[in-house]
Formats: structure tokens, C-alpha cells, sequence
């Protein structure tokens, strides 16, 4: 009985650790990936598709990519913020070298500066110590979208 319940010990512990390393990886990805998407956002609604470019993974995105992004001004006007809401971390191996490596996943939402809100999807990649986007996707309401694509 008494190995037991050292076994019944030796499982909480290893469950607890579980939990302390997946919440590390999330606040890892909340803390790290919120100034590079942020960046990313501000340089799309100021439509730099240099400067977004530079903020993405070599060959993920086409500058015509990113400057069809840009030209989706509703998606992006009057951003304020972002919250990483959920996320990971994964070690990956691919044949194309744009999905190897270190990648995290993350969802969350845009702020907007009228209060209004939106939510996305961003994949990203560790180049050289720095998150680079991969791939974004930006969902908004659709009295968003109305009222801002007839503008």
C-alpha cells in the first residue's frame, strides 16, 4: 500500500510539472510574439509592406501577399492592440525549411481603438533568436466589415 500511494504522489508531481512547463510555453509565446505581431499589424495598417517583409520568414510571404493583407484596410484600421490568448510551442521537422525548426501557434484578439474587437491566428518561426511571422489570419465582425469597406 505504501508504494501505492508514492505512486499516486510521483503521478501529481509529474501532472503538476506538466502544467508549470505548458503554462511557461504559453507566457514564453504571450511575452515574446505580442511585439513582433503588433509590429506586423502597425506596419500593415500603415500598408509598409517593407517593413512588414521584414517581419515575416524569408519566402512565407510574397511582398504582393502582404500587400494584399495591407490593402485590406478594415481589418487594420484604427488597431490599438493585440491579446495573445493561447499558444504553443513545437519543435518541427519539414521538408520545407520555412516549417522547421522552432514554430509556435498562437490566437488571441485586435483591439481597436473605437473598441471595437477582432481575433486572430498567427503561425511564426524562430529565426536567429527572433519570432518571424509565418502566416496570419484576421477575423472581424461583419458590421466591422460594412461599415468600413464602403468608406
Amino acid at each position: 500500500m505504501k508504494w501505492a500511494g508514492l505512486g499516486c504522489l510521483g503521478m501529481v508531481v509529474l501532472f503538476v510539472g506538466a502544467i508549470g512547463l505548458g503554462f511557461k510555453a504559453f507566457e514564453t509565446v504571450k511575452v515574446e510574439l505580442t511585439p513582433v505581431l503588433t509590429e506586423f499589424i502597425q506596419a500593415l495598417e500603415a500598408e509598409d509592406i517593407e517593413a512588414a517583409q521584414k517581419l515575416a520568414v524569408e519566402g512565407a510571404m510574397s511582398d504582393e501577399d502582404i500587400g494584399r493583407l495591407a490593402a485590406m484596410t478594415y481589418l487594420f484600421e484604427g488597431f490599438a492592440s493585440v491579446t495573445v490568448e493561447s499558444g504553443k510551442i513545437s519543435k518541427n521537422v519539414n521538408t520545407d525549411e520555412r516549417f522547421s525548426g522552432t514554430l509556435a501557434e498562437a490566437t488571441g484578439k485586435v483591439h481597436y481603438q473605437n473598441e471595437e474587437t477582432g481575433t486572430f491566428k498567427v503561425g511564426a518561426k524562430k529565426v536567429d533568436d527572433q519570432w518571424r511571422i509565418l502566416n496570419i489570419s484576421v477575423n472581424i465582425s461583419a458590421e466591422r466589415y460594412d461599415r468600413l469597406k464602403t468608406e
